[in-house]
């Protein structure tokens, strides 16, 4: 099943493929958030 995450202020998302019947864990998802956060950080300062 896919669960689509949103992040960001670009209105992207993440798929995440879990089992049937399963939804994303919160701290997994806390964590998808920090690290997209530091990808549009790195964008912003033209590292990446």
């Amino acid at each position: 099943m896919v669960h689509k995450i949103g992040y960001g202020n670009r209105g992207d998302t993440i798929s995440c493929y879990l089992p049937e019947g399963s939804v994303p864990d919160k701290s997994a998802v806390e964590e998808l958030h920090r690290m997209t956060g530091l990808e549009e950080t790195l964008e912003k300062l033209g590292v990446y």
